[in-house]
C-alpha cells in the first residue's frame, strides 16, 4: 500500500514537470496525465484506510485523469499505438473497479463501453472513436 501511495505522488509530480515544461496539448503531457490516474484508482482499491466517501473522490479523481488523458490520446495524430492503448486498458480498469466497489452505480456498463472501445481499437476500428485520424 505504501508503495501506491509513493508511485501516486511520483507520478503526479512528473506530470506537473511535464504539464511546466511542454505543451499541456501535447501528447506526452495527456500520457502522463493517464499515469498519476492509474496510480490514484491502485490506491482507491486498496488501502484500507479510506472511508466511502474518500474512495468516492479517489475514484472520481482517477476517472477525471484518465478520461482527459485518453481524449487527448486518441485524438493525437503523432502519438504511439501502445499508449493510446494502455490509457484504454487504464479505463476499462477503473470501470471494472469502481463496480466491484460499489456495485450499483452503473460503472459495470461503462466497464462494457471501454472493452468495445478497447477490442476496437486493438482490431483497427478507427471508426470507434469518431471520425478517423487524418480526417
Amino acid at each position: 500500500m505504501s508503495r501506491a501511495h509513493e508511485a501516486e505522488r511520483l507520478l503526479r509530480d512528473c506530470l506537473a514537470i511535464r504539464q511546466r515544461g511542454t505543451n499541456v496539448n501535447h501528447w506526452q503531457t495527456a500520457e502522463t496525465k493517464t499515469r498519476p490516474g492509474g496510480a490514484v484508482l491502485a490506491v482507491a482499491v486498496i488501502d484500507p484506510a479510506l472511508d466511502a466517501a474518500a474512495r468516492q473522490s479517489k475514484l472520481t479523481e482517477a476517472e477525471t485523469l484518465l478520461l482527459e488523458g485518453n481524449e487527448q490520446l486518441q485524438q493525437s495524430k503523432s502519438v504511439d499505438r501502445e499508449f493510446q492503448r494502455d490509457a484504454l486498458e487504464r479505463l476499462v480498469r477503473l470501470y471494472e473497479a469502481w463496480h466491484e466497489i460499489a456495485p450499483h452505480t452503473g460503472k459495470a456498463e461503462q466497464a462494457q463501453v471501454w472493452k468495445h472501445k478497447l477490442e476496437a481499437f486493438r482490431a483497427g476500428d478507427v471508426t470507434a472513436f469518431g471520425k478517423a485520424k487524418g480526417e
